[in-house]
């Protein structure tokens, strides 16, 4: 399903590579980070649970990342994001999706 969704989503599947978080558009995280929706408790639990577990050596799967005007935008990974910054992380794999050739060739150039 998952598969399907990201296809019809963007035309162009680039990565895995490494993103710095301080250019990525995030749709969840903390009051004290740019974000559009703030964690609640349950959310918090998760992510400190996700920062312990990677500080003990989990690797996350990459974040799924949109290229659109200009920017990236997580589209699955925020929670995950959270928890590498909590441990320590300005930076991940992830699978960035264009529109099309040139957005991609703009990113790689």
């Amino acid at each position: 399903m998952l598969g399907e969704v990201l296809r019809d989503q963007k035309a162009i599947w680039h990565g895995p590579a490494e993103l710095a978080f301080d250019r990525l558009n995030r749709l969840a995280g903390p009051p004290d980070q740019p974000t559009l929706e703030r964690l609640d408790d349950d959310d918090i639990a998760t992510v400190d649970g996700m920062a312990d577990s990677i500080d003990d050596g989990w690797e996350p799967a990459p974040l799924i990342v949109s290229f659109h005007d200009g920017e990236f935008t997580v589209e699955d990974g925020n929670h995950r994001v959270e928890g590498l910054r909590r441990s320590g992380r300005d930076r991940y794999w992830s699978l960035i999706g264009f529109d099309d050739e040139n957005q991609l060739q703009a990113y790689l150039d």
